[in-house]
């Protein structure tokens, strides 16, 4: 525990107009005079009593003045000199409030510890926050999440606030999908209709006339192929014929070559029988040399006489081969002649082709025909499936928004409970103040706050000075005792500050303030 006896004090040589909540460097000197390089250093001490030990705080500030390079004139600096000390020791601006944080308090909280007011502002322009600086002071109400079933699971991943964000988050995303889910499904609907409209408006049955058209095309190519085979067989047996006649025509000329070679050997083989004849009966041949005609030995005359013999045989055979040949050859150009080849014939199907064509058109029409109404049902499927899934994802949605409603309403009165807590542990620290820590909304929802207010439930933005000023002293006092610190406590002699209303600040040093035409701060 700590308490503070003595307030600072202020040289009175010094010119000074104090503000407590102000961090404007000007504010620490006189206004009034304009300041210059001769202005004197502002300091402010105060003597503090810590457990029955005495420390001395000091702050000064001076005045800041430079001279621009090229001038002779001084001008005010943009900021100003400070200095700190504790117990005669200086000491940085972090390192003082550091100490005043270890030993008193923390620094951020003194001005209101001192000046109720401070906090009383603060609530006015950020009640989040001041509610976040008596949550953090008391710490943060917690009721058993046993209590709340349906979100105790959930209590154990998120803040009670953030629970409840998230809770109105989802609601509001289910809510806004949930109001779309109609309107999608009345556009499905109408697509729907207009879809069965035209398929109930369909008479036509493409099945069966695609296979009337099959059948016809089928018939009109049996008729085409038979063209094509008939004349196929005719060319075929001509080109049979024509490559028959072309052979025969070639053996016939292959015996008539045959006999004219033996024709050949026949007309040799009379010359020599006819030379040679004519020598066997005269018993003479003539010379080599020179012609003179020789009787021939015995034995040269049976030699010609056998070569008689042998040209006579092989002219018997020449005579028959010669009659053979010509008998072939002219047997196989008789045969050769006889064979009528049939001309070459095209196959006349344009009228076939053009039916076909004919035909395969109003095939792809109806089949396209066909596609569209078949197309037609698959979308009238879609159509019923993405309805049938929205009816699906309206009762989900429905269930996921009911229990998000169930939760956000544990969610809201764990909220309201343990701000409940929270309004009693700050209250039960008040007699004449009170501190609302929610307030009702116009829809009703309960929403975390910081309001301050009289015992009668009047907000401190209404209240008269002296109701105010007894509101200031209480928090004061509230957060002195809720830091466990005891210091001075500043009133003006006005009425509110009764016999009644002293026990509330009953042992605590008490600094009245009473206007005078002297410039000096004076400590009763």
């Amino acid at each position: 525990h700590r308490d503070l006896h003595s307030f600072p004090t202020r040289r009175s040589s010094d010119l000074e107009i104090t503000d407590a909540n102000g961090k404007i460097n000007s504010e620490l000197f006189d206004n009034r005079v304009e300041l210059s390089p001769d202005t004197p250093l502002a300091v402010v001490t105060a003597t503090i009593d810590i457990d029955g030990m005495e420390h001395t705080l000091a702050r000064s500030a001076k005045a800041k003045f430079k001279r621009p390079k090229g001038q002779t004139d001084f001008v005010k600096a943009d900021s100003d000199e400070y200095s700190f000390s504790v117990d005669g020791l200086p000491y940085t601006a972090t390192d003082y409030n550091g100490w005043i944080s270890a030993q008193i308090c923390n620094v951020d909280l003194l001005p209101t510890c001192i000046l109720g007011e401070t906090f009383s502002n603060f609530t006015e322009n950020d009640r989040k926050k001041a509610r976040e600086v008596l949550t953090n002071l008391i710490g943060e109400m917690q009721p058993e999440a046993g209590n709340y079933p349906s979100i105790e699971t959930d209590l154990e991943i998120h803040k009670p606030d953030d629970l409840v964000k998230l809770l109105n988050t989802n609601i509001k995303a289910a809510t806004d999908e949930l109001n779309q889910v109609p309107v999608k499904i009345g556009v499905h609907r109408d697509n729907l209709n207009l879809l069965k409209e035209a398929d109930d408006n369909e008479t036509e049955d493409y099945d069966a006339q695609i296979n009337d058209i099959c059948n016809q095309l089928y018939k009109v190519r049996e008729k085409m192929n038979g063209k094509n085979n008939e004349a196929n067989e005719t060319n075929r047996n001509a080109q049979e014929l024509s490559e028959k006649k072309r052979n025969l025509q070639k053996q016939s000329d292959e015996a008539q070559k045959e006999c004219e070679e033996w024709m050949t050997k026949q007309s040799e083989y009379e010359r020599n029988i006819e030379t040679l004849t004519a020598i066997v009966e005269n018993g003479k041949s003539a010379c080599p040399t020179c012609g003179t005609m020789l009787d021939l030995s015995d034995e040269d005359l049976n030699e010609k006489k056998a070569q008689l013999d042998c040209y006579k045989e092989q002219l018997t055979i020449a005579r028959e081969k010669v009659m053979e040949k010509d008998a072939l050859a002219y047997n196989l150009e008789k045969e050769a002649n006889a064979i009528v080849v049939p001309e070459f014939v095209t196959p006349d199907t344009t009228e076939e082709q053009n039916e076909i064509k004919h035909l395969n058109d109003i095939l792809a029409e109806v089949k396209a025909n066909k596609a569209i109404a078949d197309n037609r049902k698959t979308q009238i499927a879609a159509e019923e499936a993405a309805i049938e899934t929205l009816e699906a994802s309206r009762k989900e949605l429905g269930a996921k928004l009911a229990q998000n409603e169930r939760k956000k309403i544990s969610a809201d009165k764990y909220v309201q409970d343990a701000a409940e807590m929270l309004s009693k542990a700050v209250n039960g620290n008040l007699k004449d103040t009170r501190i609302q820590m929610f307030e009702t909304l116009k829809n009703g929802e309960q929403k975390p706050s910081c309001i301050i207010t009289d015992k009668q439930g009047v907000k401190y933005s209404t209240l008269n000075f002296s109701a105010r000023m007894l509101c200031n002293v209480e928090i004061a006092r509230m957060f002195c005792r809720l830091l466990d610190v005891n210091l001075p406590c500043f009133v003006d002699e006005c009425s509110v500050f009764d016999s009644k209303h002293l026990p509330i600040i009953d042992g605590t040093q008490m600094i009245y303030m009473r206007c005078s035409d002297d410039q000096k701060l004076v400590v009763l």
